[in-house]
């Protein structure tokens, strides 16, 4: 019978907070194993709540306060991990215990947002705006749900709100966002929004993206810096081999080209914009070395 989530609840009840950490990363590497029986999270909870509503209080004491955190620290946790079912559990007894807050309302929208139920995820999160227009993980969210929604237009003004109210490490709406960016030939603004993802959190998907925008605007060497970089991060991204053949054709490395774009459809290129971009391109390239070999 594993403990270890019990224990990271209580470590956080007592404000132990380096214990708490360890407890929770041991859980969440169990959860991944399938080792972890997390009912047992849920009865820990149930006679938690017990024992405070047993204490006779006029107000909300400290430990009432306590209760709240831990049933929100453990609804992240189990939202991160995709447990929903038991996130569900663990929201209906935070709505028991504190009634319906913002942070609840957040956590609900995600929950339903996860399910992908766009709708009901959009209706919970305007009315958390409602309460506090100014939350940025409120605009996130809905931003999510939009963007999935294939509201786009929408979807970059929540973003966007949301990265003016908290411009902190919001990786996802930045990958979106920029996205939008160069789906709307706005390569400026996405090649800023890219070049803050890279500075805070460099993945593939964010040297990707500042690649291309910096291709689009004609930067063919900084574009390929940041391209080699996310070919090291995903040796077998199709999209970045791709935009590397584009830049060796601009340069004129006709043999490099070819060989890039083969690692492309390697990998299952399947963009066919991409793929007749090369097509035209390389034609055209092949032509006019052909007419300066017999000129």
């Amino acid at each position: 019978m594993c403990t270890v989530p019990c224990e990271g609840l209580l470590h956080l009840q007592q404000q132990e907070e380096i214990l708490c950490e360890r407890d929770f990363l041991e859980a969440k590497k169990l959860l991944r194993a399938r080792e972890t029986p997390l009912k047992e999270v849920l009865s820990f909870w149930t006679e938690l709540v017990k024992k405070r509503r047993e204490e006779e209080a006029p107000g909300p004491s400290d430990s009432e306060v306590e209760v709240h955190s831990i049933f929100l620290h453990t609804v992240s946790f189990l939202l991160h991990s995709r447990c929903l079912q038991l996130a569900e559990r663990a929201l209906a007894l935070e709505l028991q215990s504190s009634g319906l807050s913002e942070i609840y309302l957040l956590h609900l929208g995600h929950l339903h947002l996860l399910r992908h139920d766009c709708s009901s995820a959009l209706v919970i999160l305007e009315e958390a705006l409602c309460r506090n227009p100014q939350s940025a993980e409120a605009w996130a969210l809905k931003g999510h749900c939009l963007f999935l929604q294939g509201s786009i237009s929408a979807a970059q003004h929540s973003y966007e709100r949301s990265l003016s109210l908290q411009p902190q490490p919001q990786q996802l709406v930045r990958l979106r966002l920029g996205s939008i960016y160069l789906q709307n030939r706005q390569f400026e603004q996405g090649a800023q929004v890219f070049l803050e993802a890279c500075e805070q959190n460099p993945s593939p998907l964010s040297w990707l993206g500042l690649g291309v925008a910096c291709y689009r605007l004609g930067e063919l060497a900084l574009a390929e810096s940041t391209l080699t970089e996310a070919n090291v991060l995903d040796p077998q991204s199709a999209s970045v081999w791709a935009h590397r053949s584009l830049i060796c054709l601009k340069s004129g490395r006709l043999k490099e080209a070819v060989k890039c774009f083969k690692n492309s459809e390697k990998f299952g290129l399947r963009d066919d914009a991409l793929h007749r971009e090369f097509t035209e391109m390389h034609e055209q390239m092949r032509n006019g070395s052909q007419e300066v070999h017999y000129g």
